[in-house]
């Protein structure tokens, strides 16, 4: 998706800000590979006379509302789809090598966060960036992954057991970050009306960069504020937080009605041995209790 921000000063002109959002360019790389079919005219009979050559359609003219988009079909829609795999080829690749190296075992689950933090991350620029700059995108991502879910867990305090605010707002933000920075001009002219290619900070477009860091900025006050007062009404009227015995226990089962590591429950399996004690989970009704894993 685009949002449209606005420059000050001499000489300034409308910039884009091109937002990550996985459902919008999924939906827009479909319309734009439908739309590539449709758009091509029937190829002419082989002993067809060859047709004059049509007069070249006129750049696209902004809008002075600043409400239109460049066409459908003008999304690259093969790049899109060729870059998308190889960043999240790339986060895969480098979160799996970073926990080897760090930890000294290729930590899978890691790895497949890594391979989602590349989508998110390559969601925004993937129209806009070379294949090379998607591997360096993917790859950054997957790093950047490993050392916010650290980050979330040990210094924020913040319990995220599948790394959703990495994933998802971290990696999101560097992949928005990252147009302003790899853009290579090569598309983009009249999108949201603005004349003119997206380009990054490392093809001369300083500017576009600025309204890059605008839009994570903006999202993380108004998303920030907007929830804390949402959740705070809802603690005080329903109340979120649950019972000290539900806590140690987890929430499958009060809040789901079902053990969701069946193999794990029982006072005497891999749970004490994780240390978590014989209290934190009871045992499962018609298994029997095993020794404790030395």
């Amino acid at each position: 998706m685009e949002a449209q921000g606005m420059e000050t000063g001499a000489g300034a002109r409308p910039r884009r800000v091109l937002r990550a959002g996985a459902i919008a360019i999924a939906i827009g790389v479909g319309l734009a590979v439908i739309a590539h079919a449709l758009a091509q005219a029937p190829a002419p009979p082989a002993t067809a006379p060859a047709a004059a050559p049509a007069a070249a359609a006129p750049p696209p003219q902004p809008d002075p509302s600043g409400t239109a988009t460049g066409t459908v079909a003008d999304v690259p829609a093969k790049e899109a789809g060729v870059n998308t795999m190889l960043a999240s080829a790339a986060g895969a690749i480098a979160a799996m090598f970073y926990m080897w190296a760090r930890y000294g075992k290729p930590d899978p689950s890691m790895a497949a966060n890594g391979f989602l933090g590349g989508l998110v991350a390559i969601t925004a620029p993937c129209a806009f960036t070379s294949s090379f700059w998607a591997v360096v995108i993917g790859g950054l991502a997957g790093l950047i992954l490993c050392w916010s879910v650290f980050f979330v867990e040990r210094t924020l305090k913040v319990d995220d057991p599948v790394g959703a605010i990495s994933v998802h707002g971290t990696c999101g933000a560097w992949g928005v970050l990252s147009l302003g920075l790899f853009a290579d001009g090569t598309y983009g002219d009249g999108f949201n009306g603005v004349p003119g290619t997206v380009k990054g900070l490392f093809y001369g477009d300083a500017s576009q960069l600025v309204a890059q860091i605008i839009g994570p900025l903006t999202n993380v006050v108004f998303i920030f504020v907007a929830s804390w007062v949402f959740f705070k009404v809802v603690d005080a009227v329903v109340g979120m937080r649950v019972s000290a015995e539900e806590e140690l226990e987890g929430l499958d089962v009060p809040e789901m009605g079902v053990h969701g590591y069946p193999e794990i429950q029982g006072p005497s399996t891999v749970v004490r041995h994780i240390g978590l004690g014989s209290h934190a989970m009871g045992p499962v009704p018609g298994v029997p209790a095993r020794e404790p894993v030395r």
